[in-house]
């Protein structure tokens, strides 16, 4: 299967107003930030990032609110650093649709298909990882670190086309990979919006509308031959076939 070749994201610094004030050295100081990041992902799903704040992050993590600003100068700055740790398991998740959809006897759309259905499914099973998407799109404070994102996830995809054999300049391939990772965005954003089946029919049609999209570029694998079939299935083709 062809490889993508393609570094893991990553992100730049964030600006000073966002990034931690220390980084944990000792065990017991990375076990506290353990324990602020994962209280913080608990919040963000309970209260949403309006009602999210150090106050009540140190509360319910059980430190003191000097303990909170030892590592993180305000709210956006533990996002920031939750939102880091959650990109990690974001493109483990991605990795296999990847691999898949880089190897040119797949089935693009059935890949695809599939990608869509286990990204929910497994960003549902992630503590924050919904409520973290949803404050970067709605906070100017986090624009920077989304586009980041949005750009790491971008340039993967583009070489993942590339190593498919989509025969279009990089930047063509680069600016094809950038509407489909912000349609991705866009329509998990309005998917959270909407409830039952509603929601179902959207992230739907929002599909559709992509592989339309990708038929310009991908192909279809190659149908295997009639004998290939017939040896495959161990039987005989009649006379005439």
């Amino acid at each position: 299967m062809p490889s993508t070749n393609a570094p893991s994201p990553t992100m730049k610094d964030a600006p000073p107003a966002l990034a931690g004030r220390h980084e944990p050295v000792q065990d017991r100081s990375k076990e506290t930030v353990d324990r602020i990041l994962a209280m913080t992902a608990t919040l963000l799903d309970e209260v949403g990032i309006e009602g999210f704040n150090t106050n009540l992050l140190a509360e319910r993590t059980g430190v003191l609110i000097r303990t909170v600003y030892r590592y993180f100068p305000n709210k956006y700055a533990v996002i920031v650093a939750l939102t880091k740790r959650l990109a990690i398991q974001w493109d483990a998740m991605m990795s296999d649709y990847y691999c898949k959809l880089a190897d040119p006897l797949s089935d693009w759309r059935e890949v695809i298909r599939n990608s869509n259905r286990q990204w929910l499914q497994r960003a549902r099973s992630v503590p924050g990882a919904l409520s973290v998407l949803q404050a970067m799109n709605a906070t100017p404070e986090l624009q920077q670190l989304h586009f980041q994102i949005f750009e790491d996830m971008s340039r993967k995809l583009a070489s993942v086309l590339a190593a498919r054999g989509v025969r279009q300049p990089p930047q063509k391939l680069l600016a094809i990979a950038r509407t489909l990772t912000a349609a991705t965005n866009s329509r998990t954003d309005v998917y959270l919006q909407l409830k039952g089946r509603e929601a179902e029919e959207f992230w739907q049609e929002v599909g559709l509308s992509e592989e339309r999209y990708l038929a310009q570029y991908l192909t279809d694998p190659p149908r295997p031959s009639t004998r290939a079939r017939v040896r495959k299935s161990g039987s005989r083709p009649r006379k005439g076939q």
